[in-house]
């Protein structure tokens, strides 16, 4: 889900998700870009996934 200079008016949404683990660490997350104009037009969920990564590192 490229962005452009030219498409500023994009309504974009940085998301986090914190996974749940058996340890209860709670030290990943999933970080996103919900696009909330694309969803919109395809009357679903648009989402691309920035990250996975470790808290703790």
């Amino acid at each position: 889900m490229p962005v452009s200079d030219e498409d500023v008016s994009a309504r974009l949404w940085r998301v986090t998700q914190t996974i749940a683990d058996p340890a209860g660490d709670r030290d990943w997350v999933i970080e996103a870009l919900a696009d909330l104009d694309a969803s919109d037009e395809a009357g679903e969920l648009v989402l691309a996934t920035t990250a996975l990564r470790c808290l703790s590192d």
